[in-house]
């Protein structure tokens, strides 16, 4: 997971989080946003969906993981409400334990479902109360087709490292559960060596998206 850095914002607090999800932010050991931490919460408490490239260490994982975990409903036990898609097993299972980790103090459920483990597993973990899916693009479109994974209620869709999606050659994937998203799904798609460009903005539907880079483009 990617380390805070020294920021001239003050704390979590200015964002009027959930207490309980503040409490596991401080808990987690971190103490005040990062410059793509702060960008990116402000325009997904806007309800914007958002583009963002940046390197690796800025901390935007954390920024979309605050952001779900603020989004959900967490009385509503069952239903699916924030799918995290990225392309390897390793960090759909990092992504998953920092989940629980700053989630902890919260009622949120969340589960990794990725390939070479067992899909009862994951259908016991759904049928238990998941609010929260991060998983491998594969697993997620198989359970999907086998109507394990329903996405009707889904509010937030994020997809990490879509330039390594891309070149795993999740593209065709990432199409067709984007095709099943409800009009109103908030989506946030992020990239470390991927320039933004209007064919992710096609690819995900999104809707005026704001685009976030804290790299420079020019040669």
């Amino acid at each position: 997971m990617e380390a805070n850095s020294n920021s001239n914002l003050e704390s979590f607090d200015i964002y009027n989080l959930k207490q309980d999800l503040l409490r596991g932010i401080y808990a987690y050991g971190f103490e005040k946003p990062t410059f793509i931490q702060h960008k990116v919460l402000t325009e997904l408490l806007s309800n914007h969906d958002i583009i963002t490239q940046c390197q690796s260490a800025t901390g935007k994982t954390l920024s979309y993981i605050i952001y779900s975990l603020h989004k959900i409903d967490v009385s509503k036990h069952q239903d699916i409400q924030c799918l995290v898609l990225t392309s390897t097993r390793d960090l759909a299972q990092a992504i998953g334990n920092a989940y629980k980790s700053v989630g902890k103090y919260t009622k949120a459920r969340s589960h990794s479902f990725i390939g070479g483990t067992s899909i009862k597993e994951d259908i016991k973990k759904l049928s238990e109360g998941c609010q929260i899916v991060v998983g491998t693009p594969g697993r997620v479109l198989d359970m999907i087709n086998k109507k394990i994974l329903p996405l009707s209620e889904l509010k937030l869709f994020i997809i990490d490292e879509i330039d390594e999606a891309f070149e795993r050659g999740f593209l065709d994937i990432i199409k067709t559960i984007t095709s099943l998203l409800s009009e109103t799904c908030q989506k946030a798609a992020y990239s470390s060596r991927l320039k933004i460009s209007e064919d992710i903005e096609k690819l995900l539907k999104m809707k005026n998206p704001v685009k976030i880079s804290t790299i420079n483009d020019d040669p």
